[in-house]
């Protein structure tokens, strides 16, 4: 396979991989959001008494409103909160998630040109508070995208609504408990083979942490991705290391100090 096809096709493949993993995150929780209210739903109508109907009422609107806070759709939600990190020489850094990442070398950030591309619609020099709004309607935000020269290794990091990642899982934890269930028929469907996903264990800025270990292959190639979910405020930070080679994620990880 000539080099520059491979290229372009680490490139999809890594980013669409990527994509996907933050996007199960909330499937399997949003459907059991779905069935916990059919099953709320059908219990008060069942019940006849004025009384419990008042509660049932009440009930409603506090999970109506637990529900936007969760998911970001209050008026408040995510208003003066800093969403993105930014970059410094050849590292990024991100305050509020006490990160900092620091190229290796070899590798290069994603231009500005390019990271548009992979949002397509959200411009990456959109600021914080019409990219909330993208991300409350359901948008995943390509935040950063490095890579070493042959595009066999990189890392990449993702921005969605923490209420639409996790649904009614609520913290990072669940939410990766959950999507293991979905997510190789996801895959799958989606054409990759030799799916392999399980939850694993890793270390990232010096903390042990629960990860999603993911073995994919597609047109050839087979991909190995290691991925943390963290949470910041009301959005849900996916960092995702991708490369070719086996058991290289782990190391590439080590690239992400505290701050």
């Amino acid at each position: 396979m000539g080099g520059f096809m491979k290229k372009g096709k680490l490139l999809i493949l890594s980013l669409s991989a990527a994509l996907l993993l933050s996007a199960c995150g909330g499937t399997k929780a949003a459907e059991s959001k779905s069935e916990k209210q059919t099953t709320e739903a059908e219990s008060k109508e069942a019940s006849g008494k004025d009384k419990d109907k008042k509660e049932s009422s009440g009930d409603e609107k506090k999970e109506s409103s637990s529900s936007k806070d969760e998911k970001g759709d209050s008026k408040d939600s995510g208003k003066n909160e800093k969403i993105r990190g930014k970059l410094d020489g050849k590292s990024y850094v991100n305050e509020n998630l006490g990160i900092r990442y620091t190229l290796p070398d070899g590798w290069s950030f994603a231009t500005e040109e390019q990271l548009q591309q992979m949002n397509g619609a959200i411009s990456d020099t959109v600021d914080d508070e019409t990219l909330s709004k993208s991300l409350e309607n359901g948008s995943v935000f390509v935040e950063l995208y490095a890579a070493n020269a042959e595009l066999s290794d990189s890392i990449n990091i993702t921005i969605q609504n923490a209420g639409i990642a996790f649904g009614v899982a609520g913290n990072a934890e669940a939410a990766i408990d959950a999507s293991i269930v979905v997510e190789q028929k996801l895959f799958e469907q989606q054409g990759f083979t030799d799916v392999s996903v399980k939850k694993g264990e890793g270390s990232f800025a010096g903390k042990s942490m629960s990860c999603i270990d993911a073995v994919l292959g597609k047109d050839g190639l087979t991909l190995y991705e290691k991925q943390f979910i963290l949470k910041q405020g009301n959005y849900a930070v996916t960092i995702t290391a991708s490369s070719a080679n086996e058991n290289r994620t782990e190391e590439l990880m080590k690239a992400f100090t505290e701050n």
